[in-house]
């Protein structure tokens, strides 16, 4: 099962939004990943704290609603 398949199930399941779309949600959550990585090799000016509480309220409002 790929990560598109999971995400399809979750969205049919209606756990997650209905127009949420499986390829864009993993191309973003790789630029999720990729922003992460940055953080944690050094970013001197980047509370990695104040970056977890962003990231989370923006997966919680774009895939769950407000």
């Amino acid at each position: 099962m790929q990560f598109v398949d999971i995400l399809e199930s979750c969205r049919q399941r209606r756990w997650l939004r209905n127009d949420i779309d499986p390829v864009h949600t993993i191309a973003w959550h790789h630029s999720l990943l990729i922003g992460r990585v940055c953080i944690e090799q050094g970013a001197e000016n980047v509370d990695p704290q104040g970056w977890d509480k962003l990231t989370i309220e923006a997966v919680e409002r774009a895939f769950f609603g407000s």
